[in-house]
């Protein structure tokens, strides 16, 4: 499934630069956009004597304009999770890394000079991997995610940056992750 996710963010990407360099309008006004980020995320996980912890996490995603205030836009992201020490000083370690691809539908609202401001909805594929001591979880689950764009246009490069809850539907209490990222739109 990992190998899957990176091939489809390769493909995304690399169709994205193909087509967003096809276009010589301004950055804005472009049909197609390729954006690449990093941040970070914090997921909230299902063990109550573990501390919320904080993740780093990276992707690629390939927004289409359909009309001026709609677009839709794929992505693929990984979050990897450090060491999350327990609360109350219980022996233990917990691993919790995501990988996911949504799909998503933009709607632009009233942006100011050089901004482009989107609310976002998305559905997707979630791949998580949860390991306490021993035992291991691998599964994939189907989850959702809701969202704040936000892109800036300068003469030479674009930036976006975005704010996501996802809610995973498996495994019960369904985990949730609050994503932040930044990065260039190309």
């Amino acid at each position: 499934m990992k190998k899957r996710i990176v091939f489809i963010g390769l493909w995304l990407l690399w169709l994205g630069v193909l087509c967003g360099t096809a276009h010589a309008q301004s950055s804005e006004l472009r049909r197609f956009h390729v954006n690449l980020s990093g941040g970070f995320g914090l997921p909230k996980i299902p063990f109550s004597h573990f501390r919320t912890p904080i993740s780093v996490l990276g992707g690629t995603g390939l927004n289409f304009r359909l009309f001026d205030n709609w677009l839709v836009q794929a992505n693929g992201y990984a979050l990897y999770t450090f060491n999350m020490g327990t609360a109350h000083g219980e022996g233990g370690e917990l691993k919790f890394n995501v990988a996911w691809a949504t799909f998503d539908i933009l709607r632009r609202l009233r942006g100011v000079y050089r901004h482009s401001n989107f609310i976002l909805a998305g559905v997707g594929q979630y791949h998580l991997m949860q390991q306490f001591e021993s035992q291991e979880d691998n599964l994939n689950t189907t989850g959702i995610c809701l969202g704040l764009v936000d892109w800036r246009h300068w003469t030479r490069f674009s930036m976006v940056t975005e704010i996501r809850w996802h809610l995973l539907f498996d495994p019960s209490p369904q985990p949730q992750i609050l994503s932040i990222t930044l990065g260039i739109l190309l």
